[in-house]
């Protein structure tokens, strides 16, 4: 059973501000589900639950790049592989993108865990170093255009993400638009 210590009710006239953790850490795991949703990444949930195992304050749980695939060939969506990888790269960068410029103002670089991802996954698309520096650039003018994009979506999600503590993928589908809901 999972205890979600960040569960608060705010009072009608408390808005949560951006230097708050709690609002920081939804807005967060909110922009990687909704930009994952949006991308056709099956997001299974999020939660703003501190796992402290992993030394982590929340998580958004994106299933592997094979099941994602997987899911496509069952709807028709023949293509190839490294999109999949590029998809899950954007998401992983929106979390950042969403916290930091886009949303809250702030210069953070998301946590570690979104780093060592999006490293592996530049690993397995054959990034070679000397262009990585470009292909990251490029992946996060991306993942900052999604976040605008979806920007109310994301801060909706955000909202019920602190008054619940965790969303299932269904409800971040509800939470979003009927766009989202064919998927």
């Amino acid at each position: 059973m999972q205890i979600c210590i960040f569960r608060r009710e705010p009072s009608e006239q408390e808005e949560m501000k951006p230097g708050d953790e709690v609002w920081r850490t939804a807005i967060h795991e909110a922009g990687q589900a909704v930009v994952a949703l949006f991308l056709d990444l099956h997001p299974s949930g999020i939660t703003i639950a501190p796992d402290f195992d992993k030394a982590a304050w929340g998580s958004s749980d994106i299933p592997n790049p094979h099941a994602i695939a997987y899911a496509w060939d069952l709807k028709g969506k023949y293509r190839d592989f490294d999109m999949v990888l590029r998809g899950r790269i954007l998401a992983y960068m929106a979390g950042a993108e969403a916290e930091t410029e886009i949303i809250l103002g702030k210069g953070q670089e998301g946590d570690g865990d979104d780093r060592l991802q999006i490293s592996l996954m530049m690993n397995a698309l054959g990034i070679p170093d000397t262009a990585r520096d470009s292909f990251e650039a490029r992946m996060r003018r991306f993942a900052q255009l999604l976040v605008r994009r979806h920007r109310s979506a994301i801060e909706d999600v955000a909202r019920a993400l602190v008054e619940y503590g965790s969303l299932t993928g269904q409800q971040i589908i509800s939470l979003t638009s009927p766009r989202a809901a064919e998927r």
